[in-house]
């Protein structure tokens, strides 16, 4: 198995009329690689489900003023995953964190939950200070994802300057 080489990162799944999922493996090494087609199933039954990427972008716009500090909205996970990134882009420099907090489909009653208790950035929030950009350290965050979870996006204070946010957060697929 040394001869074979998985090289899956930043290309598309692509999906069949039945629904079966499919990512294309590179087998071989330079010149003599060929690309075939795997099921995900088979990619997550050899081990390799890390090597599905996916991300998702939740966009903070405070129409024109500095962005508020309250509750952005929220989404829900649509697969099972592991959180491997979190970056922060805004329109111009600025101050700014975004708090993401995290509960099941049936524990989601606002206001009651989520709350800043159900946080998984462990007080480590992702926060741009005096800058357009920054690279979250998502070390201390609980990364694991379950189909079916909710995410609320929470601005605990008001910014500084910034008027426009993206936060993008990268998933490793796990399928089964």
């Amino acid at each position: 198995m040394s001869a074979l080489t998985t090289t899956i990162l930043n290309l598309p799944v692509a999906v069949s009329l039945d629904g079966t999922e499919y990512a294309p493996i590179v087998q071989g090494l330079s010149s003599d690689a060929v690309t075939r087609r795997a099921t995900t199933s088979l990619i997550a039954q050899l081990g390799l489900a890390s090597a599905l990427p996916a991300a998702f972008a939740w966009v903070i716009d405070g129409n024109g003023a500095n962005i508020s500090s309250r509750i952005w909205g929220t989404l829900t996970v649509p697969f099972d995953g592991t959180i491997s990134s979190a970056t922060m882009e805004a329109d111009q420099t600025g101050t700014v964190s975004v708090d993401i907090w995290k509960c099941t489909f049936a524990q989601y009653d606002p206001p009651t939950t989520p709350t800043v208790a159900n946080s998984i950035t462990g007080g480590a929030p992702p926060t741009i200070t005096a800058a357009k950009k920054v690279t979250a350290n998502i070390s201390a965050w609980t990364t694991t994802l379950t189909e079916g979870d909710i995410l609320t996006f929470y601005v605990p204070s008001a910014s500084s300057n910034i008027t426009r946010l993206t936060l993008n957060i990268g998933i490793n697929r796990v399928v089964s």
